[in-house]
């Protein structure tokens, strides 16, 4: 049911719409959080399985225990329609229970994973980092928070939240709030000793009393570049990179079609694309197929994977622009050799 303000008392009407996943699912647990903000609603459902990653990715299958996965619904005309499936971006998102927590204001929405396990710390952190380095402690339920922006109709992830103290068991993300520039995430189970302000964070010696970390959001930089591989699922500059997996020597090869967007405010120009590496030759670049972006717009290129030899193929690809922080843009790029 909802409640109406007549101006001096509140109302009671009865509920007048229903929403439910179009992927709806056994366990799914629609409506696990529930956010709301003008026009747009954005509806966790935490145990979803899709084993999907980043915007639209595919909802019609159930590989993925309870990775989680969020809504969001816009006003259509007199009633309401979906607009985006969001999904964490990280490959650990097996139980993430992403959609576990909400918060949305205007186009920006910060969604909880309080299960998600990857082992990063900060914003945008490594997750290919040795779980062996004494800076890091790989553990399931350390927890993760993700940042999603809209440019008209679209949406893009646009940051990566970790503790900056990462361990097990945080479950960081099991609450969220935004405000202006402000995103704060609990991690109720995090087991620091200090009280106060930024204190030692190191110290873990009082179980499970709790922490929350406090975010601010930046404006966009003019301009900003996005890499997104699949569309929807952003690839993390100098991060994992992408795996081609295993093509036959002198056949077809495998091909990745990647999606550069500027999400920024002024124009992404001068845009051009080189490779390097043990194995470069065989990693075949296309140019994109504009060297110069609108804010809002996108551009396309495609790398093809046609391997010389058998084994592990490596190489790196280097996008240039005027990008203030990510100039150059790098993507690791692995494939297997295999005889014809």
């Amino acid at each position: 049911n909802s409640w109406v303000d007549s101006g001096v008392c509140w109302s009671r009407n009865l509920a007048h719409l229903r929403l439910t996943a179009p992927d709806k699912g056994k366990d799914d647990y629609f409506g696990s959080a529930v956010a709301i903000s003008g026009g747009t609603i954005v509806v966790g459902a935490s145990g979803e399985d899709s084993d999907a990653t980043g915007v639209n990715g595919d909802q019609s299958n159930n590989r993925t225990n309870d990775s989680g996965a969020a809504y969001v619904f816009t006003r259509a005309g007199g009633g309401w329609a979906q607009q985006a499936y969001l999904k964490g971006s990280t490959p650990s998102n097996h139980g993430s229970s992403f959609g576990g927590a909400i918060a949305i204001s205007g186009d920006t929405v910060v969604i909880g994973a309080y299960q998600e396990g990857e082992w990063a710390r900060g914003v945008n952190g490594d997750i290919t980092a040795d779980a062996t380095d004494t800076d890091y402690w790989r553990g399931s339920s350390s927890g993760a928070a993700f940042l999603f922006q809209r440019n008209g109709v679209s949406w893009v992830q646009t940051a990566y939240l970790k503790p900056s103290n990462t361990r097990e068991e945080f479950y960081f993300g099991n609450s969220v709030a935004l405000s202006g520039n402000l995103v704060v995430i609990g991690a109720y189970s995090e087991s620091g000793g200090s009280r106060g302000v930024n204190g030692n964070q190191s110290d873990q010696s009082l179980e499970k009393s709790g922490a929350s970390y406090i975010f601010t959001l930046d404006a966009p930089l003019k301009p900003e570049i996005v890499v997104q591989q699949p569309l929807g699922s952003n690839v993390l500059d100098n991060g994992l990179g992408r795996i081609f997996g295993t093509a036959k020597i002198k056949g077809k090869g495998k091909s990745r079609t990647f999606t550069i967007q500027n999400t920024g405010t002024e124009t992404l120009a001068g845009l051009t694309i080189t490779k390097d590496g043990s194995h470069n030759q065989d990693f075949i670049i296309s140019a994109p197929v504009m060297t110069s972006l609108a804010p809002g717009a996108s551009t396309t290129f495609k790398v093809t994977f046609k391997p010389k030899a058998k084994g592990n193929r490596t190489a790196a690809v280097h996008i240039t622009s005027n990008d203030a922080n990510e100039n150059r843009f790098d993507i690791k790029l692995k494939g297997l050799g295999a005889a014809r």
